[in-house]
């Protein structure tokens, strides 16, 4: 997944730089260093990584009691990732594609990339019979809660979109745009706040919620100037100062001009969970949204949010009774 990012995200994955923090997140073997005659693994610290976010916790196996509880309260999800398996699997050419044409004059990428799609209508996975009913769905109002795993007693607000944005999003099967801008969905608990620190690592842009924090000082409401700055000494990284992380925030952004006001600052992606909200209200046909998200297996990541709502006190949504609730308890109250 990380090498398909950097190809969407025009990263230079062979740069020292690049090497260095791939090497911190384990994504590559470190290079054996000698030092006083004894060979050891350089390391090195850009302290981009952060346990407070990761938790270990057990693993359960297909069949097991806890694993059949969780599977019984998320059916559709399980159906969903079965699906988005059989699509990473025949993106991967596609993707691949775009480093080729990048060597190619534009009529010659305008050709290729027809051919391309005539050959793809035949080789796209079909949906299993009923997945398109699962596709289709559409949420009665009163019960269009957020679907992200919750934890008992907590409450979402529906989500109310008007428009008609699927024209804001870009296809994969089209190169990358100079107009397009990178948008990260950030499913929880399924390594997408590492997959940030990985690229702040590289010292990419990212325009998520932490640019707000008043700890910074560089937003003062909604009359701020839109500015991107590092927030560390020790990181490249840079943020910028909009909350993309909530309905308010996004409304506040696309208020200010966020991604289309003229001579605002670079932003490498955007990064958050409210994808559906922040496609319609951010993007355009003119700018479109080329979409890259980290799954996690719907079993993997129920069980790592539980575990990690039992420790998270740092969480405004934290309730004590978590900390002693067993899994089999907690299952139910999955949305």
């Amino acid at each position: 997944s990380i090498r398909r990012f950097n190809i969407v995200l025009g990263v230079d994955d062979e740069s020292e730089r690049s090497q260095q923090c791939m090497e911190e997140f384990g994504l590559v073997d470190a290079p054996p260093v000698e030092q006083d005659g004894e060979r050891k693994l350089e390391e090195v610290q850009t302290h981009a990584t952060d346990k407070k976010n990761s938790n270990k916790h057990p693993k359960f196996e297909e069949g097991s009691p806890e694993y059949d509880i969780i599977a019984g309260r998320n059916p559709l999800d399980m159906l969903l990732y079965k699906y988005i398996e059989s699509l990473f699997e025949s993106q991967e050419e596609i993707i691949d594609s775009y480093l080729q044409n990048e060597q190619l004059q534009p009529a010659e990428v305008t050709n290729n990339v027809l051919n391309d799609r005539m050959e793809l209508q035949d080789e796209q996975p079909q949906l299993a019979e009923g997945t398109e009913d699962v596709l289709n769905y559409r949420m009665e109002p009163e019960s269009a809660k957020l679907a992200a795993l919750l934890p008992p007693g907590s409450e979402a607000g529906p989500v109310s979109i008007s428009t008609d944005y699927t024209n804001h999003l870009a296809n994969i099967n089209d190169p990358p745009s100079e107009s397009d801008i990178a948008l990260f969905w950030h499913v929880p608990k399924s390594g997408g706040t590492n997959l940030q620190r990985l690229y702040w690592c590289m010292g990419s842009t990212i325009a998520n919620e932490v640019g707000v924090n008043p700890k910074f000082g560089k937003y003062d409401g909604p009359q701020s100037e839109l500015v991107a700055f590092s927030p560390w000494n020790d990181n490249p990284g840079k943020v910028v100062n909009v909350d993309v992380a909530s309905h308010d925030g996004i409304l506040e952004a696309k208020q200010r001009g966020f991604l289309i006001k003229e001579g605002q600052p670079h932003v490498d992606f955007v990064s958050t969970s409210e994808f559906n909200f922040a496609s319609a209200m951010l993007f355009s046909p003119d700018h479109k949204a080329r979409v890259f998200a980290l799954f996690r297996h719907p079993i993997e990541r129920a069980v790592s949010k539980f575990f990690y709502l039992q420790k998270a006190t740092w969480e405004p949504t934290y309730n004590q009774r978590w900390a002693n609730m067993s899994l089999e308890k907690w299952a139910p109250f999955l949305r």
